[in-house]
């Protein structure tokens, strides 16, 4: 018979808290009140103001109604086990993600420190939607300028080389494709998810 070990004998690791919706601020600072520690990863997000022009960075929960969560040392009951009641108390908390062992009993799921230490590695290097100080506009035009030829890659017109020949005040792209032979304009829609450069373009680069 495999013996279960004791809680206190595991080492002291990170839980995943579910939230409230729209709720991971509060919980946090809730959370940190307490005498918790928390982790919420994050990721940058630039708005741009339609009535200023501003550009502003702002942060948003990387996973939407979730955290991470580490109980101090001294919120473990005699044997060894976290006092999840206290975190399910504070308000914008709704749970924890649990798993069920062999037996069907479902406990809290734990999560390593080496696992939460590559989330905040990563978010330090910014490397959740870290924000372009470059104008849309400005990107747009150093992208696609008339002449450019780069390759269609999605759509009925996939592998099909355009040559670009304006760039649209909504974004779009016209181009002219050679169609049995006659140069035929397109409109493409989201041209980065769209066109792609040509080898050339990268040798030259």
């Amino acid at each position: 018979m495999a013996i279960q070990p004791k809680w206190r004998d595991m080492p002291r690791n990170w839980y995943v808290v579910v939230t409230n919706p729209n709720c991971e601020k509060k919980a946090v600072g809730e959370l940190r009140r307490s005498g918790f520690r928390v982790f919420l990863p994050s990721r940058a997000i630039q708005q741009r103001n339609r009535k200023t022009g501003v550009r502003k960075v702002s942060f948003r929960p990387l996973m939407a109604g979730y955290l991470f969560l580490k109980f101090p040392d001294g919120m473990h009951d005699r044997y060894g086990v976290p006092e999840f009641g206290v975190a399910r108390k504070c308000q914008g908390v709704k749970g924890f993600v649990s798993s069920a062992n062999a037996r069907g009993e479902f406990s809290p799921f734990s999560v390593q420190d080496k696992d939460v230490g590559e989330f905040l590695r990563r978010q330090r290097q910014r490397e959740f939607g870290m924000p372009t100080t470059e104008d849309p506009k400005d990107r747009r035009n150093r992208m696609y300028w008339p002449g450019r030829q780069m390759t269609v890659s999605a759509g009925p017109f996939a592998s099909f080389i355009a040559t670009i020949e304006e760039v649209l005040g909504n974004g779009d792209v016209e181009a002219t494709v050679k169609i049995f032979g006659r140069d035929t304009v397109i409109r493409i829609e989201k041209p980065d998810d769209i066109l792609r450069g040509l080898a050339s373009d990268r040798e030259a680069a």
